[in-house]
This record gives C-alpha cells, structure tokens and sequence, in this order.
C-alpha cells in the first residue's frame, strides 16, 4: 500500500488542529496526526511508544539547530524508514522514540545529544579519523584573547583554533588596547561529552565571553550595567566575517544584537558554532 503525507507548516497550535492529506491504494483520505501515527506504526511493526510529543517537538526545533542536525535532516528521515514522504514533527518524534528504544536509549523521542551522537555514527558522519583530530589546543593567550576554561577543555580541530585565532587577531587589530576577548570551553581531547554542555563534543564549537566597557576583562552578562552592547555587536560581526571557516550558529540571549539566537543559560557568554571545512564536508 502506497502511503504520501505532504509536510505540514504552521505553528504547533495550527499542526495540533489540522488534518493531514494522505493517500492510501490511490485515495485521498484526511486523518488527524495521531491516526497517521497509528496507522504509521501499525504498518511498520513497531509497538507504540509513549512520549511527551509536544516537549519532544519543542525541543527537537532547538536541537536541530544548536547540535546542527537540521542540515542532515533528509538522510535521518531515511534512516527513521520514511522513504515515500517527509513526516511532519510530531510524527518525526514518534519515529525517534521507536528509534531510540531499538538502540537501547531512552525513549522520549528528542534528537539531543546522546541519541545524535549515536545517529550520527549510523549515518557514517561521526568517523573516528574526524574525531581523533580534535587534538589541537588552544594556548592560554595570544594576540586580542585570555582564556578562562582549564587546557583540558581547550582542545578543538585544528581549523577551529585557526578560526578562533584570527578572530582574536582582528579584535586586536582594532583594540591593541583591549579588552581582550575571553574564550572557553571548546572541546575535550579526541571530541565527546564534555561537563556542563549538551554540545562541544566534535571541536567545532566555542564559548566566548560578551564584551565589558572601560577595557575591563572578566566574567559578563549581558544584563549587567558594565556589558558593552556596542563591542559585543563589534565582536559578532568580527567571528562572522572570519576568513576560516563559515560560522553555523551564535547564541546569545541580547535580544538587541544582530546576528545571534536565543537559548536558554547563554546570558553570560556567546556560543559560537562553525561548519565543518570544505575538506570535511567532502568525506561525508
């Protein structure tokens, strides 16, 4: 039986209350999300699995975009076994949570970092050559930065620190008299979990502090009465325009600076994700 669901748009509210167009031996019947999921997993074999789907949705828009899943998103449908149509997001994280409880994981249907880390060894991105090249360490100083996160936590692809370097260098440029740009966590040696974050696992990832005024260095938080919103805007132009490597994503919660998202507990620090090199993108 041939089975064709077009992807939905709209707010959750606007998904929760619509019918989705499906056809079945060559007839168009209209059946809310949950009976498609019904039908879905009946067809497929699998038992029902019983998850938070509204969190899961919630949290699955934020992953795919903090942990870059998003851009792999037609090769994980596949490998979820959807091959005649794009599931919407509620179907999406039905689909996680049968995956997951096949791997062994819990199942709640969220494509965070535990459950993408294991996809993305699947799906033959995550290669142990990649990873063991997270071995590059970024010094304690240099031209334009200090760092405040322990040398263990400081390692990062070899590209990364170059990017973070050049960074760093422009910033001097412009302020030989600082502040210097404060820079964190990056990764752990070789890449995977590191405390206290959900990414930074593949050394393409980088905390930075937000700016202070009067060249004063330290701990920030862009609600404080000493952040500088016209030096932070200055340094998130800087790591757009850096010559190494394209940036992904930069969180960070002022809601006044151009060029950045909101995530939850990034008011004291910017969270700056790149691509991968073109080198890289070429042996996926």
């Amino acid at each position: 039986m041939y089975i064709y669901e077009r992807q939905l748009s709209g707010s959750q509210d606007q998904l929760r209350n619509r019918r989705a167009p499906l056809w079945l031996a060559g007839r168009r019947y209209y059946l809310s999300p949950p009976v498609v999921s019904r039908f879905l997993r009946k067809k497929s074999g699998d038992a029902a699995v019983v998850i938070d789907v509204d969190r899961a949705v919630s949290l699955n828009r934020r992953y795919a975009r903090s942990l870059g899943w998003q851009t792999h998103f037609d090769r994980i449908v596949r490998l979820l076994g959807f091959t005649t149509f794009t599931p919407n997001e509620r179907i999406f994280a039905e689909a996680v949570a049968r995956w997951q409880r096949r791997q062994g994981l819990s199942a709640d249907g969220i494509l965070g970092s535990k459950a993408w880390s294991r996809m993305r060894t699947a799906l033959g991105i995550a290669r142990p050559s990649a990873a063991s090249e997270v071995n590059t360490l970024l010094p304690a100083a240099g031209p334009g930065y200090y760092t405040y996160s322990p040398p263990a936590e400081r390692f990062g692809l070899p590209e990364t620190i170059r990017a973070v370097q050049a960074i760093a260098a422009a910033w001097y440029q412009r302020h030989p008299e600082g502040p210097r740009l404060g820079i964190g966590d990056i990764s752990v040696r070789s890449g995977g979990p590191i405390s206290g974050h959900e990414a930074h696992r593949l050394g393409r990832e980088v905390d930075i502090r937000p700016v202070r005024i009067r060249g004063m260095e330290g701990p920030e938080n862009y609600l404080s009465p000493t952040y500088s919103q016209a030096l932070t805007q200055e340094l998130v132009n800087l790591i757009g325009a850096n010559g190494v490597l394209r940036v992904r994503t930069i969180l960070f919660n002022d809601p006044n600076i151009r060029g950045v998202s909101w995530y939850k507990g990034h008011n004291n620090h910017l969270h700056v994700g790149f691509h991968p090199s073109a080198r890289r993108t070429q042996r996926v």
